[in-house]
């Protein structure tokens, strides 16, 4: 999300879209990045708003995950996965990661961030953020900044291909403000437009604990590596029992409105407490008419915050530690707890638990496409691996990408209707999101998440796309139709891809086999409705009719009819590979045409 000021002055060790050292492109060209993932924006769709209050302030939450000291818990939730981030306190992992496809059943951790910038002090990194952009994930981080006194706290960003890492981390901090005592905190939150913003808390109170910290906002670019514009300050304390002191800023957009969860007071102090005000707007301003905190000291922990929150088809969650820390003394090491959230026209409360445990949305099974969705979906995702500038895709945009003559087979004419009926059909699938005008925009977009609901990585989806927009293909063509949206370094690695899809629990390719006078193996798509050819009343078998010579009937009837028929299948088998040929043709041509223009011929 341009450069960082405080008080009007531009804070060493900002990184705007002119000063970057390092591109997103040469992180994402780097080996190490691994594979898989995708995410969603929060708190746009649950099927709960309001469900029963809690009936028991004394207990509001339940432990979700415990032993080693497990502060700033946050949660991402991806492919049937949960994917639990926490800060590093007196573990080996820089940022500890767990998975599991049910809350509270996790694996044993892993470490997002082997290798923390240079720029960072060892064994010094808080508040873990995690967010998707396109094809990448981008971890936010804080640390504290090598070899300054006093001590600064700045937040960096690291970027992977996979939601659990590992990450790559910037050389330099992505906010900084060491004139305000620091920047602490990062959080990323997508509006209903598909604009991301970061929001994050200046440090003031390291330096003073009479001085009112602020909690900023500023907006992203499309990939998540650079902020753009100015910084705003939206919001600072407002009620007594927060001191001096706001932090943990977490947006959300509930039902058009717009609320900022944070944490308030000293984190290590039982008046420790969450909070939550409303706001105008993720650029704020937000305040909070509430004289009390939203979830205080009780029966579970004196000094719960830290939060977080989530959604899924269950609902909203407040993630949290139930008790504040005893720094710098010794004390017992904070679990992981959740909370169950409502949303009423008085704004958030805390909700009765659910009987059921917290599990991970899955996909939907045996998912099949028609061929108008199938094209509507392989044209989002080439769009958003090839031209992410250009996309979410308006209505127009879709159009014309459907009915585009390279690059399809076959080529169609779609009307705006034919686009808009397969659209609604892939919502109801849960493979495309509509993002709502707002900021100006003044039309609705379309992007594509089958990435977030089937769990694939982006040389997944760009095999699926061609496989989509062009049928069979070999794992050669596969791997130069594709070269626009995935760089395959060999064969090999289109045929893993491929043997993966092949695999799944649903597969979503399979091999057809070899074409007429080919000799690669073709592969195909699972995804799309197998297609029968019609039959018509009175006749047999396709096998039958060829075996026979009796088809349809045919008015003049008698042998030569059944000679008529045998010829007319062969002739249609006969034009259907020669249209089959002159698309190949046509497509070679096309990409001779785009590799001399790329070689300057």
């Amino acid at each position: 999300m341009a450069a960082i000021f405080g008080f009007g002055v531009l804070s060493a060790g900002a990184r705007t879209s002119d000063e970057s050292t390092v591109s997103g492109a040469q992180f994402l060209s780097t080996s190490a990045l691994g594979a898989a993932a995708s995410g969603s924006a929060l708190g746009l769709q649950s099927p709960s708003f309001e469900p029963p209050a809690l009936s028991d302030p004394a207990t509001p939450g339940f432990t979700i995950n415990s032993g080693a000291d497990q502060p700033d818990p946050f949660m991402f939730q991806q492919g049937g996965r949960y994917y639990l981030f926490t800060s590093q306190d007196k573990v080996p992992q820089n940022v500890p990661v767990r998975s599991g496809a049910m809350v509270g059943q996790w694996g044993a951790p892993g470490d997002a961030l082997p290798d923390p910038p240079a720029w960072a002090e060892p064994g010094v990194t808080w508040a873990p953020d995690v967010a998707q952009f396109g094809n990448h994930f981008l971890l936010y981080f804080t640390s504290q900044l090598k070899g300054l006194s006093p001590a600064t706290m700045c937040s960096g960003d690291a970027i992977s291909t996979a939601v659990a890492g590992p990450y790559i981390a910037s050389p330099l901090p992505f906010v900084c403000q060491p004139s305000l005592g620091g920047s602490i905190d990062p959080r990323v939150f997508e509006d209903a437009d598909g604009q991301p913003y970061m929001i994050w808390k200046s440090d003031q109170n390291a330096r003073s604990d009479s001085v009112d910290t602020q909690i900023y906002s500023q907006p992203l670019s499309a990939d998540g590596l650079q902020l753009l514009g100015q910084p705003t300050v939206i919001f600072g304390p407002d009620e007594t029992w927060q001191g001096h002191i706001v932090e943990a800023p977490q947006p959300v957009l509930v039902r058009g409105e717009y609320y900022l969860f944070y944490s308030g007071g000293w984190f290590n102090h039982p008046g420790y407490s969450i909070g939550v005000a409303r706001c105008a707007g993720p650029l704020g301003p937000c305040s909070d008419d509430s004289s009390t905190s939203l979830l205080g000291s009780n029966a579970q922990g004196q000094g719960p915050g830290e939060e977080s929150v989530f959604s899924n088809a269950a609902g909203f969650w407040l993630l949290y530690t139930p008790f504040s820390s005893t720094l710098p003394l010794p004390g017992p090491p904070r679990p992981v707890s959740v909370a169950h959230l409502g949303f009423g026209t008085a704004g958030p409360y805390l909700a009765a638990p659910l009987e059921a445990p917290v599990q991970a949305d899955a996909y939907a099974p045996s998912m099949r496409l028609s061929p108008e969705s199938a094209r509507v979906l392989g044209s989002l995702i080439e769009k958003g691996l090839a031209t992410p500038q250009q996309y979410p895709l308006t209505i127009n945009a879709l159009q014309s990408a459907c009915n585009q003559t390279s690059n399809r087979e076959p080529v169609v004419d779609y009307d705006e209707t034919t686009v808009l009926a397969a659209l609604d059909s892939l919502k109801d699938q849960k493979l495309v999101r509509f993002v709502l005008p707002s900021h100006g925009r003044s039309v609705v977009r379309y992007r594509q998440v089958l990435d977030e609901t089937l769990g694939l990585d982006a040389p997944q989806c760009a095999i699926l796309a061609v496989l989509l927009l062009r049928g069979p293909q070999t794992v050669g063509e596969l791997r130069i139709r594709t070269e626009r949206m995935a760089r395959f370094e060999g064969l090999d690695e289109v045929e893993h891809e491929l043997d993966l899809l092949a695999s799944r629990d649903e597969p979503l390719a399979h091999n057809v086999g070899r074409r007429t006078g080919q000799k690669e193996q073709r592969w195909a798509t699972s995804l799309l409705v197998e297609q029968t050819p019609p039959v018509v009343a009175g006749a047999g078998s396709a096998g039958e009719a060829h075996a026979s010579g009796r088809g349809d009937v045919l008015e003049s009837g008698g042998a030569d009819a059944s000679g008529a028929i045998g010829r007319r299948a062969n002739e249609g088998d006969v034009r259907t590979q020669i249209a089959e040929l002159r698309a190949e043709v046509a497509a070679l041509r096309s990409e001779l045409k785009e590799l001399r223009v790329n070689l300057g011929g």
